[in-house]
């Protein structure tokens, strides 16, 4: 599958702001698609420095937060 990631969500709405003004909102958006183009699904993760998302089994994203260096781990409802 292939993730379309957007981390740069601005709490105003906009995606890209001024490095002198950074104020992203707390979130990232990921929209899934398989190998020939079909969407499949879309997710609003709680975290706001998101790069990496995989879908696990049982319901689960692992994705990389790349402020921290850390996995988080996700469960999808």
């Amino acid at each position: 599958m292939l993730n379309v990631i957007i981390c740069n969500y601005m709490d105003d709405g906009s995606f890209i702001s001024d490095p002198e003004y950074l104020d992203f909102a707390p979130v990232t958006a990921v929209d899934r698609y398989d190998w020939d183009g079909n969407y499949l699904d879309s997710y609003c993760l709680p975290d706001s420095c998101i790069n990496f998302v995989s879908s696990l089994n049982n319901n689960k994203l692992v994705a990389m937060n790349f402020a921290e260096g850390v996995l988080c781990l996700f469960e999808r409802y």
